[in-house]
């Protein structure tokens, strides 16, 4: 079977996926437990572009699957689920840094990027439901990182659990990642 064949297999009947999209517009939107995450330093594949809410879900297929066949072009696979780190959202748009954990040693190209990302600790939780409705989510982990005195060192990201190809909106897993400085002794 071709890849578009079974894609085309897989899509859902649109009567049932219209259901499905109305009863996860009434759902509340349900998160797993605030905690903190240490990462390990890690080498990634990248590539940058702005782009407004409604367009980004065209942007990050476009792009995760330039990414995908260009490291197979360099015999690898990608090393972790695809993320995306925003940055300087006006609320009209945002610059967007979209892609995944490689193995050390791929050269960049000319719109894709491989770089370092440093070692650190971030605050997460994860939302489960439709990506339209993720703010709430974020709020609840800004709002615990204030409870603990936590303050953001670093830009926003997201890690995709899961893909909207082949997982309802209601199903949807979204890792929201904060890198968080705590306070030092002389604070408190």
């Amino acid at each position: 079977m071709t890849s578009s064949s079974l894609a085309e297999t897989l899509q859902p009947n649109p009567v049932l996926a219209r259901r499905k999209r109305a009863a996860a517009r009434a759902m509340p939107v349900a998160t797993e437990p605030c905690e903190l995450l240490s990462l390990e330093p890690r080498t990634v594949l990248t590539m940058r572009f702005r782009s407004t809410a409604s367009d980004l879900p065209r942007g990050f297929f476009h792009r995760y699957a330039a990414m995908m066949q260009y490291s197979s072009e360099h015999g690898q696979a990608p090393a972790s689920e695809p993320f995306a780190i925003y940055d300087n959202n006006d609320g009209n748009a945002a610059d967007v840094e979209a892609g995944f954990t490689i193995q050390p040693g791929m050269p960049a190209s000319s719109d894709m990027r491989v770089v370092e990302l440093p070692a650190m600790t971030v605050a997460t939780l994860t939302h489960v439901g439709p990506y339209s409705k993720i703010e709430p989510t974020y709020f609840k982990l800004l709002e615990w990182m204030h409870e603990r005195g936590l303050t953001r060192a670093g830009r926003f990201m997201e890690v995709y659990l899961n893909s909207p190809v082949d997982t309802t909106d209601a199903e949807l897993r979204t890792q929201i990642m904060v890198p968080v400085t705590q306070p030092s002794a002389n604070d408190q």
